[in-house]
This record gives C-alpha cells, structure tokens and sequence, in this order.
C-alpha cells in the first residue's frame, strides 16, 4: 500500500516540475553577410547576364586592380582573392583551349588593401593569356561574401624586355697568299658580328663571315619595358639542342675555347631571349657564317715550260704527240713520269697543292691518241676528253684530304696526299659545263661532278684523278667552271650559272662582282666544222668556174671531209672507226630570178649522204626559173638532225652556175678553164 501511494506521489513531482521549466530560445545568425565589387576593372563579371559566360577583355600583364566591400550591420575586415589562368595554346591532344579553372583554397591570399598592383603571366612566346581574378570580403565576425566578384581577362605582354648585345665578335686564324714568298702565311683577326635575323631574310646569306675554328664571344644585358618589373632570366641557344636556361645574372658565352670542340660550320645564328616577371619574352640574335669559303682558279698547262710540246704545222695549235689522258697518279704523276711539262699531268700533281698553283686560263683536250692545250675561245674536236686542272685558296679549313693508308695509288708523305690542319688549300673541285647547244642554242646544264680527287680506292667515291674529266659530244659553245671544296664541305658558290654570268659581261649587263669573276670561266667551241674538199678534180658544179646547166637535171658531185666525226655510242677521246662512213648531209637550195624578174628561191627537201647525186628542178619550178645566172647554195652538215641533243655543225657554199635550157640563147660566160666564177663559205672554225 505504501508502495503504490509513494509511485503516485513521484509522478505528481515529475509533471509539476516539467510544467515549471522556462522554453529554449531559437539559435539565428542575425550577422549579415559582405558584398563584394571590382572597381577597377572593366566590368564585374559576376554581375553580367546570369548563364553567360562573360567575354574575356584584354588587358597589359602589369595592372592596377582595385576592389570594395560593405558590410550592412558591421565592418569589412579584409578580402581574399586569388587569381588563376588557363594553357596559353590549344592541348596538344584536344587542340582546344581547356577552361579556365577554379580557385583552390590554398590559391587564395587575404589583404586588408582595397587595391594592388598585379604583374600576371603569360608564357614564352606566348603574350597573351588566359586569366580569372577571384575576390570576396570578410566581415568583422568572419563571415566571408558567399558570391565572390570575379573578372574574366586576356593579359598581354605587348612591352616584354630588350635584350641587346654589348659584343659579339670572334677571333680566328686565316691564311693569305704571300706574293713575296708564292706561299700562304697564318694571321690572327679579330672579326666584329654585327648581322642579324629580321622578317623576310630567310635565305639572304650572312653579311658577317668568321674564320672556321675561331673563338666566339657573345656578352649582353636586357632592358625591362614595363615599370616596376625585373628581368628574371635569359635563354641563348647557338648549336646547342635546346635553349639553356640561365638566371639573370649570366651575362656572355663563349664557344671554342681552348679544350672545348669548335662550333659546327655553315651559317649560324646565335639566339639571345630575355624574361621578364610576366615571362614575357623577345629575342635578340646575331646571325653570321662560320668558315669562308674557298676561292678557285684554273691552272692549265703553261706552254713556256712544255719541253715535250709540239706545234701543228696546219693550225699552229700546242700539242703533246702520244699523250693518253691518264691522270697524275697512274704512271706521269710520279717522280720520273713523263707526263705533260708544266702542267698537272706531271709530278706536279702530287708536289703542289692547290694553293701554290698559278692562274694559268688553259687546259687540256685529249683527242685520238694526242693531247692538246686549248685556251679561251679555242675549239675542242666532238667526242672528245677536255681535262680542267685547278687551283684554289682556302683561308681557315683544315686539310683533311680523303687518303687510304693502304692505297697501292699512293706515294706517301707527297704534300698532296698527306692530311694536316689548315695550311690555306682546298681539298679538292667540282666541276661543271654548261652548253649553248648549235644550231638550236638550247641549253645543256648537266649535273655537277663529284668532289675529285679522293685518294681511297676503298671508297665508292674514290676519284684519284687530280683533274676534272669531261667528256665533249655535245655541239656548241661550252661554259666550263669548277668550284673548290673545302676540309669543312664548304663550295666556292659565288657563280651560281657560268653561261649567264658570261652573257651578263658580253651583253654589258653584269654587275661589279659578276665582271670580277669572269676569269673563272673558261669558255671554247665543241665540234671541228665539216669542210668543203675543193681541191677534188671532179667537183661539181666547180667552184670557180661558171658550169652550164641545160636541162632540170643538175649532176652534184660535192665531197667534203670532217676531222671529228662522231657517232653515238663511240668510246669518247676517238673519231668513229674507219670502217664507220662518216656523216656528211647535204642539202640543195638555187636562187634566181622567176619569168617576171622576182626572186626565186627552191630547196630540195631531199639529204644528200654520198657526194655524187642528181638534182632535179621539179616542172613546176623549172617553168617559172628565168635563164641566167644561178646560185646554187650547198647546205653541209655533220648531223643528220641538228635539232637533237648532240646539236651538229653546219656549212654553207655558193656556187654560180649558168642555167641555159634550150631555146634560151647561148650564156654570156663560158665554163672555160679561166673564166670567172666567184663563191664565197661560211667562217669555219
């Protein structure tokens, strides 16, 4: 009982002291969030259309932004902001640009300032980039703006540094003839490098030449652009495979000192880049040619110290009776050999290098078992070896003849033969002939030959001759050149065409330069001309009597010779064999008076190969041709078609005969032995 009373009475405890208990009061946050504004830029992009994004404006990478905040029931106590950016060029994979990121928290940096000076970045070679400036404010109690302002941009670097060169130069040893001694002697220069690369000069050589292994030296500074930035660093780059990267304070480089390898040969162009803060970049560079290129000359035979040289007794012309075209090194080249006096068919070959070789403009054709030494407008027979000896200067290479220690060929220690370091020669030619084909005058511009002489039988280019070896089988004027080669693969490149060069000077149109190098062709006739044989008793109609034709068929018997005959497929420095007839093509043409007193003009289309043939007037020719005098012109040539490949020489003669048809009364002239007759040929050369 007592138990049941004592439950009841806590129950009445509990409900009465519930019902005495004060309510909970509610928890709101009555502190009102900041705003935020950019105030000192274009436009604040957050508050632009809502569900666009905004267009990027362009703005220089060193700006001054400024900002404000409210903060109705308090106090602004600082802003966060943080900037980001996006590629500055398209993904390599997407080839799109990828968007703009957004900030991460450790991105952003807090300021109690309402402005600041910002100095974005772009990339190198890149001046335009990507940006997005996030900032918010934050109240007195923390509480921070839930919207951030936002401004979406471009920055562009339009003012990156300058770098500039305070010197570049290089120091190197060149070799110059010595007139006094007829050697070559070494000087040390100083060459100054002031060229540089600039739009549109692709292609244009290097104003600057340097001497190959010399010693480069660049030193420069840079100039920041844009106020209150720094140059941070610089990039330069000559042979090297990518840019080196260097802090701001390297200042110079030098390449090839003593204990280094020298720079590579050719053109060069050595690339200075500054950086600014922004990683704006510009370039600076100094352009130039690192190894001159060598001069070359002809050097023929000199006739005043030929002892074994004859003179033809027809023509006048120097020859060597029995000279066979082989080179230096096969037998005449050697100590003891016969060869040619005075010229590189003799031991000279391997005695003298190219340097020490005088400017002699001749050289040599081997024909039939006979050479022979042609100069400047000479004429070489068809089909056969016209041989181009050379000299030639080189001020800065090394002489690094291609030489096989296990030649048979070779004579060792011959100054020729023996690779050194630069001693002012070449290491070998090229050479080229161009022709102006006849009667067509279309051009032959055939390849350059391959670099002579390499003394490596071993080689696949293995070219022992000391001369060039050209094989004449093409009719007309011949342009010869040769270039020589270096140890560092550089050409004598200063003539480019030998015959326009030539042209240009005979036409008065040549530049200084092109008159100066003229020298270095050489220029002569390819292909004797046919002749007319006269002399024979039987030629008819004669030349210097006045015959007398009465009917419309005339009897021809014209003979006639050629010293260099030729037939394609000959082995070449021989006429075609006896037993071959020799081409001789004549072709008939009359000119007289028709019935009314006009010209007449008739050419038999027929070719003539043997020299007794008839020809026939056709009646129709034969009825308007006036009785009288007659010139008969005989067309002479050594080519069946002169309008092929191989071009040919043609010859003319005039001839007067009488033409007295019966009824036409007797002639005013007899064909009397005595009686006058004229006719004139061609100039032959």
């Amino acid at each position: 009982m007592r138990l049941r009373v004592g439950v009841v009475l806590c129950l009445f405890v509990v409900f009465f002291s519930a019902g005495c208990r004060k309510a909970l009061a509610p928890n709101i946050d009555r502190n009102r969030a900041p705003e935020t504004w950019i105030t000192g830029a274009p436009l604040d992009t957050i508050t632009t259309i809502p569900g666009r994004d905004p267009v990027p404006v362009t703005i220089p990478v060193r700006f001054h932004m400024h900002w404000a905040g409210s903060d109705p029931d308090g106090e602004i106590a600082g802003f966060y902001y943080a900037v980001v950016e996006t590629l500055p060029t398209p993904d390599p994979i997407t080839n799109v640009v990828p968007p703009l990121p957004g900030p991460k928290p450790q991105d952003y940096r807090f300021t109690t300032r309402t402005d600041s000076i910002f100095i974005f970045t772009v990339a190198e070679n890149f001046p335009d980039r990507q940006h997005a400036f996030y900032i918010y404010a934050v109240d007195n109690q923390g509480k921070p703006d839930p919207t951030p302002a936002r401004f979406i941009f471009n920055a562009n670097d339009r003012f990156p540094p300058v770098p500039i060169f305070d010197e570049a130069y290089a120091i190197g040893t060149i070799y110059v003839f010595d007139p006094g001694t007829g050697g070559v002697t070494p000087q040390i220069q100083r060459y100054d490098i002031r060229d540089s690369l600039v739009p549109g000069q692709f292609g244009i050589p290097p104003k600057d030449t340097v001497p190959s292994g010399s010693e480069l030296h660049f030193r420069w500074h840079a100039e920041p652009t844009i106020q209150g930035s720094v140059v941070t660093g610089f990039r330069y780059k000559l042979d090297e495979p990518q840019l080196v990267v260097v802090d701001a304070s390297v200042t110079s480089k030098s390449y090839g000192l003593p204990g280094e390898p020298d720079p590579l040969p050719g053109t060069k162009l050595f690339l200075l880049r500054a950086v600014d803060q922004a990683n704006g970049t510009r370039d600076a560079t100094r352009r130039f040619e690192l190894n001159f290129s060598p001069d070359t000359w002809f050097s023929g035979p000199d006739v005043s110290r030929c002892t074994n040289c004859g003179t033809h007794a027809a023509t006048g012309e120097r020859f060597v009776v029995g000279g066979n075209g082989i080179d230096g090194i096969d037998g005449i080249g050697r100590p003891g050999g016969i060869g040619m006096a005075g010229s590189y068919l003799s031991p000279d070959s391997l005695e003298k290098l190219p340097a020490v070789r005088p400017q002699i403009r001749t050289f040599i054709e081997i024909y039939n078992d006979t050479a022979w030494v042609r100069s400047e407008g000479d004429t070489v027979h068809n089909n056969s070896w016209v041989i181009l000896h050379m000299g030639g200067l080189d001020k800065d290479s090394p002489y690094t003849a291609i030489v096989s220690d296990r030649s048979e060929f070779l004579i060792p220690g011959r100054p020729v033969t023996t690779p050194t370091g630069p001693n002012g020669s070449p290491v070998g030619f090229r050479s080229q002939i161009v022709t102006r084909i006849a009667p067509t005058g279309s051009i032959s511009i055939p390849l350059q030959s391959g670099r002579y002489p390499i003394w490596d039988p071993a080689s696949n280019f293995d070219n022992p001759h000391v001369g060039g070896y050209h094989a004449m089988f093409q009719t007309g004027e011949a342009f010869a050149l040769a270039r020589a080669e270096d140890g560092d693969n550089a050409l004598d490149n200063r003539i480019r065409d030998p015959r326009i060069l030539v042209e240009n000077v005979r036409n008065n149109t040549a530049t200084e330069q092109e008159r100066s190098l003229r020298s270095r062709v050489l220029t002569y006739h390819v292909n004797r001309s046919p002749f007319f044989v006269t002399s024979n008793p039987l030629f008819q109609p004669h030349p210097t009597l006045v015959d007398t034709f009465t009917t419309n068929q005339w009897h021809m018997e014209i003979y006639a010779d050629d010293i260099d005959p030729f037939r394609p497929g000959d082995a070449v420095g021989k006429p075609s064999p006896p037993s071959f007839p020799k081409t001789l093509r004549r072709r008939i043409t009359i000119h007289g008076l028709d019935t009314a007193g006009d010209s007449l003009r008739f050419t038999d289309g027929q070719s003539y190969f043997d020299p007794q043939f008839e020809f026939f007037i056709p009646p129709e020719v034969q009825a308007r041709l006036r009785p009288g005098r007659v010139i008969v012109d005989i067309e002479l040539a050594d080519c069946v078609r002169c309008d092929d490949s191989n071009g040919g020489r043609i010859v003319n003669l005039q001839i007067p005969v009488e033409y007295r048809p019966p009824g036409a009364g007797l002639s005013t002239e007899s064909s009397r032995p005595g009686s006058r007759g004229w006719s004139s040929r061609s100039e032959r050369r």
